[in-house]
């Protein structure tokens, strides 16, 4: 028997894999290789609103993830330039959809323990002290290089220690 069948096929399903990974799917890359495609994501978003500088270390799994960004100068201009809002803001208590899932979310925290938000981590656990700002529009300012885009993207600024976490999910299609 001859063994150019099985290496064709094996070099097909190679063809094919690597034209998913380079493909137009963050979404693919984000649940094959979590963490590196999550802080390629960010960091491209960071430049692409002239944010640069910044030290980016995520957790992912599938569509959600959780980054740390250490050394971010130019706080005010990455929230205004991602178009996030003031969860505590007066504009937002009259915002039926950023309010009710805000108070949602307070209200279910527990339920956040073990997964990729930043409220599950101790450092942001007390929205006393944490600032929290977030964007739940799939718009513009969330759009990737590669045509994919974030949702649901949160923002989270512990100003006495100057820490800084987002955490999102990729939006589909």
């Amino acid at each position: 028997m001859s063994r150019k069948p099985a290496i064709a096929s094996r070099l097909l399903s190679a063809g094919i894999f690597l034209l998913i990974v380079r493909g137009y799917s963050p979404i693919v890359k984000a649940i094959m290789f979590p963490n590196i495609a999550v802080e390629k994501d960010i960091t491209q978003l960071l430049a692409k609103h002239e944010i640069t500088g910044a030290e980016v270390s995520c957790n992912a799994s599938g569509r959600v993830a959780q980054c740390n960004l250490n050394r971010v100068s130019e706080l005010n201009k990455l929230i205004t330039g991602l178009n996030l809002r003031d969860f505590e803001s007066e504009e937002i208590k009259t915002d039926f959809k950023y309010h009710n899932y805000w108070l949602d979310y307070k209200e279910r925290r527990e339920r956040y323990e073990s997964d990729y938000t930043c409220g599950s981590l101790s450092t942001f656990k007390d929205l006393d002290i944490v600032r929290v700002y977030g964007n739940l529009d799939r718009s513009p300012e969330l759009v990737l290089v590669d045509t994919g885009a974030f949702e649901h993207f949160f923002l989270y600024h512990r100003p006495d220690r100057n820490e800084v976490c987002i955490h999102f999910t990729y939006a589909y299609g």
